[in-house]
C-alpha cells in the first residue's frame, strides 16, 4: 500500500459535503479518518465525508452501517449505508 502525509485541507465528518480541491482522488476536504466518497464512484465530483471503519472489528468504533473493504486492504473499509458490497463503488475511495 501507498502512504503518504498531507496537511488537512477540511474538517468535514460523516455526512458533510466534501471536494478535492487538489488533484482529483488526492487529498479531500474530510477531517481524518474520513474520505471524500461519491455514490456514483466518481472521484473527481463533489461527495460526502465517509469515515474509514476496521472490518475485523478489532480497533476503533464500530460502523452503523457496512464496513466496504477497499481493493487494497482485507481489513480497511469505509462505513457504508443504503448500499452494499461492489455497488458502493468504495475501491477508488480508499
Amino acid at each position: 500500500m501507498h502512504h503518504q502525509c498531507h496537511t488537512l485541507l477540511g474538517q468535514g465528518v460523516e455526512g458533510d459535503a466534501c471536494d478535492f480541491p487538489s488533484a482529483p482522488g488526492d487529498v479531500d476536504t474530510c477531517a481524518y479518518g474520513y474520505r471524500c466518497w461519491n455514490p456514483e464512484g466518481d472521484i473527481a465530483a463533489p461527495g460526502i465525508c465517509a469515515p474509514y471503519c476496521d472490518a475485523t472489528g478489532k480497533l476503533g468504533d464500530a460502523c452503523d452501517g457496512t464496513c466496504v473493504l477497499c481493493s487494497s486492504s482485507d481489513r480497511w473499509g469505509l462505513c457504508m449505508t443504503g448500499c452494499s458490497g461492489d455497488e458502493c463503488n468504495v475501491d477508488e475511495f480508499c
